[in-house]
């Protein structure tokens, strides 16, 4: 009996303790999903906006300098955030909100005008001061159903945020009437007094700069200097505009891969530094009979702060033979109004009727393995920014002179406007 007891009362202690856990649990449950529903429907005196959904992509899990490795989204406003509340932008790091970008006006509430998408966002140094700048394109209407296009800055700190220039955005959305990220860069660029001298770094200041429409204007009517020969039709020929060095001064590239070899060619034309005219870029492309393929969408580049060098990283498949190829991977430079490559490794292939034989080599011919190959470049890149290079490539079905003038001009507008580093 006195047993029986014992056990009565450790039961009734053990399911008592049971409830207080239970308790507890539900208690701290609804206090995560209180903290987590207040985040999301934002809280005025936390300073919290009011936000949606992620915006389809406008989110990007990106390296920052200085913070590392962050999750960068954009969210539509909340649903009870008002008609005229703003796109909301969240640097995120180890799932933790690390900063709420600042809105444009007070409360995250734009006046007399409506949120209509996130256009585009970019990451780059554009100030050459180490650390990574935001640039956003956003699109409105106003009360009067007229667009707007709106570009925002915002600029990386030694703290890791990101301030508003708010006064810089306005220029910058004054002065480009028909945004896109390629022109905001060039025009940030190119403004006295926005790029400046960094850690021991060169960095060419423009007082006059020539607008990007117009240097497209000159890239254009100089087309009889890089565009291919319209009887030159059995191959595809392949143009995009670019700004390789970042200097501000807009080029032409023309390619074309031709032969059984699958040889590249590529032709380079850069606006001249009095904005009257192209210059011809001198290239070391071939000379030793091949060139890298540049013609890719997108291409790694590791970019040298200091010297302000961007290598671009290209492979140039090379067939020697039906059963034997090669191919190299080179870094690609652009600088002093040169383009030039370095071969870093190379991998060889020789194919049977059973199977294939892979060899790898650093570039002075010394053998190494697919380990070594796959890792050689990120280690001696090691201490660069790496980041990816996207190429507004155009490729014509026809010999650009059975275009008119406005058909030519659409196509460089677009390949500009698609030139970008991320």
């Amino acid at each position: 009996m006195r047993g029986r007891g014992i056990w009565l009362v450790l039961l009734l202690a053990f399911l008592l303790a049971g409830c207080s856990r239970r308790e507890e649990a539900e208690e701290l449950q609804g206090e995560e999903t209180q903290s987590s529903s207040a985040e999301d429907a934002g809280d005025e005196d936390s300073g919290w906006y009011p936000r949606g959904e992620r915006i389809e992509g406008q989110c990007f899990d990106i390296s920052l300098e200085p913070v590392g490795k962050v999750t960068f989204s954009s969210c539509w406003p909340g649903e009870n955030a008002g008609e005229n509340a703003d796109a909301v932008f969240l640097i995120e790091k180890n799932g933790v909100v690390w900063q709420q970008l600042e809105g444009m006006e007070e409360n995250n509430v734009r006046q007399d005008m409506k949120l209509d998408q996130v256009e585009a966002v970019s990451f780059f140094d554009g100030n050459q001061d180490g650390y990574d700048d935001i640039l956003l394109i956003i699109s409105y209407e106003t009360d009067q159903k007229e667009d707007y296009a709106e570009v925002r800055l915002y600029q990386g700190s030694t703290t890791g945020s990101f301030d508003l220039e708010r006064e810089l955005s306005r220029e910058l959305t004054e002065e480009l009437l028909s945004p896109t990220i390629a022109d905001a860069r060039l025009y940030l660029r190119n403004r006295s007094g926005f790029i400046q001298e960094a850690d021991g770094a060169q960095v060419m200041m423009v007082e006059n700069a020539v607008p990007p429409e117009y240097q497209l204007e000159l890239i254009l009517e100089n087309s009889d200097l890089w565009k291919w020969d319209e009887d030159d039709t059995y191959y595809m020929h392949h143009y995009a505009v670019t700004d390789l060095d970042q200097n501000g001064r807009l080029e032409i590239l023309s390619a074309s891969i031709q032969g059984t070899g699958q040889y590249t060619y590529i032709n380079c034309y850069e606006v001249n530094e009095w904005g009257d005219g192209l210059d011809e870029v001198l290239s070391d492309l071939s000379d030793l009979g091949f060139s890298p393929d540049l013609i890719q969408k997108n291409l790694t580049v590791y970019i040298d702060r200091k010297a302000s060098v961007y290598r671009y990283l290209a492979d140039d498949f090379w067939r020697i033979s039906a059963a034997e190829y090669r191919n190299t991977r080179m870094a690609v430079t652009k600088k002093d109004g040169e383009l030039a490559m370095e071969p870093l490794v190379y991998e060889e292939v020789f194919a049977s009727e059973d199977s294939e034989t892979h060899l790898y080599y650093q570039a002075d011919g010394t053998e190494i393995t697919k380990k070594e190959y796959d890792a050689f470049v990120d280690s001696r890149y090691e201490e660069l920014d790496k980041r990816t290079a996207r190429l507004g490539w155009f490729s014509p079905e026809l010999p650009l002179s059975f275009y008119d003038i406005y058909e030519v001009s659409e196509m460089l507008e677009e390949s500009w406007s698609g030139f970008d580093l991320y």
